[in-house]
């Protein structure tokens, strides 16, 4: 899996350190992990990263204010 620029990262922020993508992101009102996952890494298949996600915050339950550090390649 390859995440993508840091551009693409709406409400958070993410630094590229070699193939790997560090990605610090806050949850805000709005936010599912379907669009979150379609910000930190457009270019890949949503339902792959939403599982990376879920697995990064230890749940599928997320609400504003929530962080997901997420290390994607």
């Amino acid at each position: 899996m390859t995440a993508h620029a840091a551009d693409a990262v709406v409400h958070g922020s993410a630094t590229r350190v070699s193939n790997v993508q560090a990605v610090h992101y806050r949850v805000h009102r709005g936010d599912t992990l379907w669009s979150i996952a379609r910000a930190v890494a457009p270019n890949d298949d949503p339902r792959a990263v939403v599982d990376l996600l879920v697995q990064a915050h230890g749940s599928a339950v997320i609400q504003p204010g929530d962080v997901i550090d997420w290390a994607g390649r």
